[in-house]
């Protein structure tokens, strides 16, 4: 019995890339140009596409064919952005440890 293969997981910023273009993404979901370009920088990092576009986005890829785009991936997506959050967390408590433990030898 073959496996079913399982799309690859994408943050918000490989999302709003799934469109040929930012503006043909703007278009398509109805945002303007900044907003778009927001969303694609912030979701390099821990950013999200707010919830409430959510099914707007869902329909804008059915429209144009994209495949991927949809609530498990979308909610993948919040996953990973919240890893990165929790990540970025860790650094920052780490790096704080690391100057208090700095301070306190000096």
């Amino acid at each position: 019995m073959p496996r079913s293969r399982r799309p690859p997981l994408l943050d918000f910023a490989a999302i709003v890339g799934l469109w040929p273009s930012i503006a043909a993404f703007c278009r398509a979901v109805g945002v303007p140009d900044a907003t778009a370009r927001a969303w694609h920088r912030r979701g390099l990092g821990s950013g999200r596409i707010p919830v409430e576009y959510w099914d707007r986005l869902i329909a804008a890829a059915e429209a144009d064919g994209i495949e991927g785009v949809s609530l498990d991936s979308l909610m993948a997506a919040v996953r990973i952005a919240m890893a990165r959050e929790q990540a970025e967390v860790s650094r920052e408590a780490s790096g704080v440890k690391r100057m208090k433990h700095a301070n306190a030898t000096s």
